[in-house]
Parts: structure tokens; sequence; C-alpha cells
């Protein structure tokens, strides 16, 4: 739960910055972060040779969007 909590802690950071940057009021994006709807998924990817070779243990995420910020 740490890293998870620090992680969101870092989203709410990084869109502040965000907002500065597009130059509009720091806490623009905040009030779409109220609730976190972010979820940790640790992801495991194959090296790039056994991705190459194929096989067992090869499979790589789909097409996916993300949705919640910053991955």
């Amino acid at each position: 739960w740490k890293y998870y909590h620090r992680a969101n802690d870092l989203v709410r950071r990084l869109m502040r910055i965000t907002a500065l940057a597009l130059h509009v009021d720091p806490d623009y994006f905040a009030s779409s972060f109220l609730r976190p709807s972010s979820s940790l998924r640790i992801a495991r990817y194959p090296s790039e040779e056994i991705a190459r070779r194929g096989g067992p243990g090869t499979m790589l995420y789909g097409a996916h969007t993300d949705y919640t910020g910053y991955t």
C-alpha cells in the first residue's frame, strides 16, 4: 500500500506541474483526482531475446488505453 499511495501522490504532483506548464491554475486537474481511480498492476515483460523467439511466457499486453493521468 505504501508504494500505491506514493504513486498516487506523485500523479497529483505531476498534474499540478502539467497545469502550470499549460498556464492554468495549479489545481486545474485536482477535482479529477479526488478519489483515486487507478490500480496497481505489476507487469513483467520478457527480454527482447525471448520475445523474438516466441513461445511460452512471451505474451505481451495487447492494445489498451492509459486513462488515469500518468502510467
